[in-house]
């Protein structure tokens, strides 16, 4: 049962590899940066802590003067994948550093015995990474510019890949109103291996936007273009007056697929969140469409200092 277990995450990884690198790279963030995020459908942009670094730099503008960002989630109870952010304000800006990583240990390397059978070679480990430094800068009250370098790396087995690329991001607030725009991989540059492949990084374009309706519920709402595809996706996050340290969030994306046939796919997500003394604890979950673990459980933990 091990055995097969293992067979079917390598199959699992080497599609993702596949699909990685067959024509865009894949980002491991679009997973999502934080528990709050995808709670709220990975609306990016309006996160208050370091994990902003993960999503639209210029909202770095809302953490406080430090701020730590823990996430981590499991995908098929095999791919592990965690962040961890740091940010610090200072007097010219707000600075962070940011590092994602998605992991899977002990996959199997297969081949046909005499008896055409499959069987176990050897063992590797997958792992892709980034990491981040961002700087973020206030013009006035209303508007905060941010930009971010960010490298990327694939390992696994005897293969490597890598390369670098640059983001760009603002926020604008007007009382009740707020709206993010991003320019993600404005290079879209190579990640160059070193059996000679290169693939490119896919640009992306994020204009999401944030209202107040009362003071007890925000509506969020995303436009994201990406490799050639319109991705949509909405949410609403409720804090009671009698209880506003309590949150609760409900959102519908879309997210793209590695079938011709339906390369779009929409979900809905639900998510809590808990503020108290600059500590936040968030947790979301959504539905997954692999049968044997078809529930998809996130957390994040971050604290303001």
């Amino acid at each position: 049962m091990k055995i097969m277990q293992k067979l079917i995450m390598s199959v699992v990884v080497f599609g993702i590899m596949g699909s990685a690198y067959a024509a865009n790279y894949s980002l491991i963030q679009d997973t999502g940066t934080s528990a709050k995020t995808i709670g709220l459908a990975n609306i990016e942009g309006f996160s208050e802590v370091a994990s902003s670094i993960f999503e639209n730099p210029a909202s770095l503008y809302r953490s406080k003067k430090g701020s730590i960002s823990f996430f981590t989630t499991s995908v098929m109870g095999e791919m592990n994948f965690n962040n961890v952010a740091i940010s610090t304000r200072l007097p010219i800006g707000t600075v962070a550093f940011g590092y994602y990583e998605a992991v899977n240990l002990n996959q199997m390397s297969t081949a046909l015995d005499v008896n055409n059978e499959v069987n176990p070679v050897s063992y590797f480990d997958y792992k892709q990474s980034l990491m981040k430094i961002a700087y973020q800068y206030s013009m006035n009250s209303k508007w905060h510019f941010g930009a971010a370098l960010t490298r990327y790396q694939s390992h696994f087995d005897t293969f490597l890949a890598s390369g670098m690329d640059g983001e760009v991001g603002l926020n604008y607030v007007d009382g009740p109103y707020s709206i993010s725009a991003q320019l993600k991989n404005i290079l879209a540059s190579k990640i160059v291996s070193n059996e000679g492949t290169s693939e490119t990084l896919p640009r992306q374009i994020l204009l999401g936007g944030s209202y107040k309706v009362v003071d007890e519920v925000n509506v969020l709402g995303q436009v994201k273009s990406t490799q050639g595809k319109m991705l949509y996706s909405m949410a609403t996050d409720y804090a009671p007056q009698y209880a506003p340290q309590f949150h609760l969030r409900m959102g519908y994306k879309q997210a793209l697929t590695t079938s011709s046939e339906a390369p779009i796919k929409g979900s809905l997500s639900l998510g809590v969140g808990l503020e108290a003394n600059g500590v936040h604890f968030d947790y979301a979950f959504e539905k997954s469409e692999y049968i044997a673990n078809d529930n998809k459980h996130y957390m994040s933990f971050d604290v303001d200092f």
